[in-house]
Formats: structure tokens, C-alpha cells, sequence
């Protein structure tokens, strides 16, 4: 039998046989991703589904590249002309190349990637011979077909606009806020952002002193707007710290907590229902799926969770610990930008005059720390490998390193922190983005506040994660206000809390019906007097609890991760009850890491903040859980069971539960 191409007796070799595989890998790698996104992302919008087939097939067709252009080198060396195995590669290849030209232009690669996937498949194209029989090309075609297929549907998403709008959680009040804003005069309100950092430390910020460039954005909104720079979180993790940033009332009082029920009840009015009373559009966008799953996305008109896209995808599993490009890795922040700004367009587009509420809450720097492949590489620390911090991120999980007597090696806990700073970093430029979209479509008159819920240990007095501790790498947490009369420039070192916020914006807007018996004061300068003293609560994470005396045989030992702690900080000296030791006196400016007790040296610090901690705690209200379920039983409602599931398997990825 003779060969057209080749021009010879048709005798199989391992050119061909190499070439035939690595085509037959490209097309199966297609069939993967097409199975990838039937069964796991029927949620994706065209332009996602299409990227995510495609880069299936990118990763798994890499052989074919490889294996074409290798045989065409032989080919030439050995002055034989083409096989029909050759031209399959080569189709493959320009596959590929279109592949490339279609990820980069949905920003799902960069275009140094994409310019180096179209050379070498140009590469390969040309060594092919000038004038191949086509028929004889037909395995090639077909991978071509389906190769080309989703690049088709993303063409198609990007004409129409980035396909249909998410699914979201929308209140039927929304269609009246327009004429209930115009009757009570509320369109001279300003309109008001809050964007929390998830876990975010204060210290990883340039505006607060840390070297690396690690936040140009925020750093450039602190210098248009007034920094406080020692703002504590009530509480060291997402569920006590958003319910007092939303009630203005301390973990005590509200009950949102692990000793209680983690549920923010009811009864209680948040900033976003206040609001809503005043003739404001309140829209939540959310990566941290506590946020709904504990309530505290009610007063919201408007609520959507900004987990990625990608976020049930297989091939997801598989990038984040390897490191990929952004629109695959990261925890909702990309999403997050194209679904405000999204939102943002809709409003100009309806002509909505009403005063708008817009709460962010991005998750970036949450422990799994897999950064994007760019930032991840870019903030490594001299000495330790892109493979050997990202091995070592995918096995991390904080508690346990609590739990275990092994001390982290220095190697380990470089990669811990270049990591976290890459996080930090990749949220930086998300969020610059964001306050782009809020300044293009709602004016940089917008009363914008930032800060973080909590922070995070990066193994400092062998503490990780933000559990069982309320030291200062935790509480310490970020805080900026801007515009709607914010002084530009300013810098406040007097103590602050986020249960400031609800009375800050407020002042600002004027009119609103907060929770009664809220602990904030206004934030804004010349309004009320300078808060002295800020407190601090925590309570064990039971959840980790669990997880640890599974994994670390700390069944009989569990007894010091169960104290229940509170404090009193007066800005330097911090003054801190166990359930479970003696209390102590830190001086957080010469002792970040808070492992020194100076009581004896301070003795007069130490009585008044021990004195000024026992009537604060008299004061609290002591929420009841009785009146919850009380109130729980006249209300009779609960969440769609497909939402709730869909949101506890994200917590399960975050290692909240499991």
C-alpha cells in the first residue's frame, strides 16, 4: 500500500506512532472538558464553559505540540517528507493556537501565553509540506472541529455581552425603592460602599507600613481618604465580626458566635435594613459563604455569592495546586468585579436615582493561600521554589500545625507568607478594579469604607489560621473611610472598632433607625468623642476542634484550645482574660507577637483596663438563645435546601466545616 504523502510503502514507525497518540490526547482531552462542564458547571455562562473546555484541552494537547513538531525536526533530518500522523499533529496544533487567541481574549491567560502557544503551532505548520492531499487529513479535521467548537460559543458570548446575567437573590422591594427614595428626599443622600477584605492583617499593607508593595490600591485610597490606624475587629473570624460590623452591638450582645449558634437573629436591625427604611437600594456581593449561610445577608434588596465560576469544576481541583491564571484560581474576586460592575451598568441603565448601599466582601487571602500562577510566583521569597510552596499550601492546614508539637521548619513558614503576600497582593489589584467600577458608575463623592473582618497567623508564637487567639495579627485589621466629607490625607491613631461603622454611615446619610443599644460611634472627625478603649472577644472554633482530635489524637487534650477570651486594648497595652489561665498584659508595640506579660512592670495599666474590662462586660446585653428560637419559631422560614447545600460545600473547601 503506498502512501500519497509520503511517497513510499506505508510503513508504520514510532514518528507516527507518537504523532497519532498525542492527536488522539488532544481530542480526548476536548471530550474531558465538554464532560467537565455537563456535569459539573451547568451554571457556567457560555464564555466559562467555553474557557474552561479549552483549557482542558490546552493542558492535554501540550503532547501533540510536542510530539508534531518533534517529528517534523525528524522528518527534515531524515529528508522524508511528511506522514499523514504529522499533519494530524500540526492540525492539533493550530488548534491550540486558536485555543490560545481565544483564552487570551477572555483575559483567562495572558498574552505572553497565548503569543508562545500560536508561535509554536505556527512553528510547526510551516514545516508541513506545500501541497498535502486533504482527504487524508480527516482525523485532524475533526479534532480541529472540536477544538474550534467552543471557541465558536465564546465568540458568540462575547458579541452578546458576557453571556446571561448570574443567578441571584433579589427582593421584590427593589421595583419601589426608586419612588420611596424621591418621596422622602433621599437622592441628596450619599451613596455608600463597604468592602471587607477577608482576612486580611493590617501590617501587609503599605499604608501601614509594610515595605513590599503589596497594595497599591489600598495605599492610593488611603491617601484620598483618612486612615485609622489602629482599628480592631471585635472577634477573630467572619461570623461575630460581620454581625457587629452590621448591628453596631459586640459578639456578647448579638450572639452570632460558636458558643451560641453562629445565626444572626432576626430581630436584630442591620446597616443594610436601616437603609432600606430610608429609601436606599441595598445590593451584598459576597465570596465568604458564611455571610448568607448565618443570616446576615438580610436587609439585602439585592444578594449574590461571587464564588468563581469554576469554583465545582474538576479541572479547578487540579489547577489551584499547580497554580493557574486568575479566572481559575482565585476565590471570587474576579467574578466579583465583572458582577458589580455588571450590577453597577444595569442601575445607570434603568435610571435609577435612588441612593445605593453596596456591600464586597472578598476572600482572597483565606487559607488555602493558591494564589494565581503570576502572583504566586512573583512573591516567593529568595530561597524557596514555586513547586515546593505550592506542595507545601495544598497539605497546610493551620489548626493541626497548633495541635502538633513539631515546630514549622524556616523553609515552611517562607512559603507560608510569600504566599499569604501573594494573596495579598492579587486582592490589592481586584480591588482597585472595584473602586474603579464604584467611582465610574457611582462618583467619587460615595462614602467608601474599607477594612477587613479579621487577620491571620502566620505562625507567629506558633499560632495559624484565626482561631483559638484574639492577638493582634488577628483584630489588628485595616480601616478607610473616603469621600461624603472624609478629610483627604488624614491618618487617626486613636482606637477604632468595626461596630463603628453602622454610626458612621449614619452621620453621613442622616435619618437611619439603627439597632438599639448599638456600641458605635461615629467615625467621621468633629462628630463625637474619640473612643478610648476597644474590646475584644473569642470563643472556641469548635468546628476545628473536631477536625484536630481526629487528625492529631488530641482526644484527651483538647481542654487549652477551649477558653473562652476577652480583652481590653487601649491602642499599645492590651490587657487579656482566659477562661482557662491568669490574665496578662501585653505591649503590642514592642511585643507584636504578644508572649511577654508585663503586668508586673505596668501594674497601674494593668487595674485600669482589668477595672475598665469588668464594666464593660456588665454592660453587655447578654443575648438570650431562647428569645432566637422563639423568634425562629414564629418565623417558620428557611433557605432553598439546594442553596444551603451548595453553600456548605464551600465552607467545606474553606475548612470551616467538615
Amino acid at each position: 500500500m503506498s502512501d500519497p504523502i509520503d511517497g513510499g510503502t506505508a510503513r508504520p514507525d514510532a514518528r507516527d506512532a507518537a504523532c497519532a497518540c498525542a492527536s488522539a490526547v488532544a481530542v480526548a482531552a476536548c471530550a474531558l472538558g465538554l464532560a467537565d462542564v455537563a456535569l459539573r458547571g451547568r451554571a457556567l455562562e457560555p464564555e466559562s464553559a467555553a474557557a474552561t473546555v479549552l483549557l482542558w484541552a490546552a493542558i492535554a494537547a501540550l503532547p501533540a505540540l510536542a510530539a508534531g513538531a518533534g517529528a517534523a525536526v525528524l522528518g527534515l533530518a531524515l529528508r522524508r517528507r511528511a506522514s499523514l500522523s504529522l499533519v494530524a499533529a500540526t492540525c492539533t496544533a493550530a488548534g491550540i493556537a486558536l485555543a490560545a487567541l481565544a483564552l487570551a481574549s477572555m483575559r483567562a491567560i495572558g498574552t505572553g501565553e497565548a503569543a508562545a502557544g500560536i508561535a509554536a503551532a505556527l512553528l510547526a505548520l510551516a514545516l508541513l509540506p506545500p501541497r498535502p492531499q486533504w482527504m487524508l487529513r480527516a482525523p485532524a479535521l475533526a479534532a480541529l472541529v472540536l477544538l474550534a467548537a467552543p471557541i465558536a460559543a465564546a465568540g458568540l458570548a462575547v458579541a452578546r455581552g458576557g453571556g446571561s446575567a448570574p443567578a441571584s437573590t433579589t427582593d421584590p422591594r427593589a421595583s419601589a425603592a426608586p419612588a420611596r427614595a424621591t418621596a422622602a428626599g433621599a437622592k441628596a443622600r450619599p451613596n455608600v460602599a463597604l468592602i471587607v477584605l477577608d482576612t486580611l492583617r493590617a501590617d501587609h499593607l503599605g499604608a501601614y507600613g509594610d515595605a513590599r508593595a503589596l497594595s497599591p490600591a489600598f495605599d492610593r485610597l488611603a491617601a484620598g481618604g483618612t486612615l485609622f490606624e489602629r482599628c480592631y475587629a471585635p472577634a477573630p473570624w467572619t461570623v461575630p465580626s460581620h454581625a457587629s460590623l452590621f448591628t453596631g452591638l459586640y459578639p456578647t450582645a448579638h450572639g452570632a458566635t460558636f458558643e451560641q449558634h453562629r445565626w444572626l437573629d432576626d430581630r436584630f436591625t442591620t446597616l443594610a435594613e436601616a437603609l432600606v427604611a430610608a429609601g436606599y437600594r441595598t445590593a451584598g456581593f459576597a465570596a465568604n459563604g458564611h455571610v448568607a449561610l448565618a443570616n446576615l445577608a438580610q436587609g439585602f434588596e439585592t444578594y449574590r455569592e461571587i464564588a468563581a465560576p469554576y469554583e465545582r469544576l474538576a479541572l479547578r481541583r487540579i489547577l489551584e495546586r499547580v497554580g493557574a491564571p486568575a479566572r481559575f484560581t482565585d476565590q471570587g474576586a474576579e467574578q466579583g468585579v465583572v458582577e458589580i460592575d455588571r450590577y453597577l451598568r444595569a442601575r445607570d441603565a434603568r435610571g435609577d436615582e435612588a441612593p445605593l448601599f453596596l456591600f464586597v466582601n472578598l476572600l482572597e487571602p483565606h487559607w488555602r493561600y493558591l494564589p494565581p500562577a503570576r502572583a504566586r510566583a512573583a512573591h516567593l521569597p529568595d530561597g524557596v521554589g514555586y513547586l515546593e510552596a505550592t506542595l507545601f499550601s495544598s497539605g497546610f492546614y493551620g489548626p493541626l500545625w497548633m495541635a502538633r508539637t513539631r515546630a514549622p521548619a524556616p523553609r515552611e513558614l517562607a512559603a507560608l507568607r510569600g504566599l499569604y503576600a501573594a494573596e495579598v497582593a492579587y486582592q490589592d489589584v481586584r480591588l482597585g478594579h472595584i473602586v474603579a467600577s464604584i467611582d465610574r458608575h457611582l462618583g467619587p463623592d460615595t462614602l467608601l469604607v474599607v477594612t477587613a473582618d479579621h487577620g491571620e497567623n502566620l505562625g507567629e508564637a506558633g499560632r495559624f489560621d484565626h482561631v483559638f487567639a484574639i492577638n493582634d495579627h488577628l483584630v489588628h485589621v485595616p480601616m478607610l473611610l473616603r469621600g461624603a466629607g472624609v478629610a483627604a490625607g488624614a491618618r487617626d491613631d486613636g482606637p477604632c472598632q468595626l461596630v463603628d461603622v453602622p454610626a458612621t454611615v449614619a452621620d453621613a446619610v442622616g435619618g437611619l433607625a439603627l439597632e438599639p443599644g448599638q456600641s458605635g460611634q461615629s467615625l467621621l472627625p468633629g462628630r463625637t468623642r474619640p473612643r478610648r478603649l476597644a474590646f475584644v472577644e473569642g470563643d472556641p472554633y469548635y468546628g476545628h476542634l473536631e477536625r484536630m482530635s481526629v487528625h492529631a489524637g488530641l482526644e484527651a487534650d483538647v481542654a487549652r484550645f477551649t477558653a473562652r477570651l476577652r480583652a481590653a486594648h487601649d491602642g499599645r497595652f492590651k490587657y487579656l482574660v482566659s477562661s482557662r489561665a491568669a490574665p496578662v498584659l501585653y505591649d503590642t508595640q514592642v511585643d507584636p507577637d504578644e508572649t511577654r506579660d508585663v503586668g508586673d512592670a505596668h501594674p497601674d495599666v494593668r487595674d485600669a483596663l482589668a477595672r475598665a474590662l469588668d464594666a464593660w462586660l456588665a454592660a453587655q446585653p447578654a443575648y438570650s438563645i431562647e428569645a432566637h428560637l422563639r423568634a425562629a419559631a414564629r418565623n417558620g422560614e428557611a433557605r432553598g435546601a439546594s442553596d444551603e447545600d451548595a453553600t456548605f460545600e464551600r465552607l467545606r473547601e474553606l475548612g470551616y466545616v467538615e
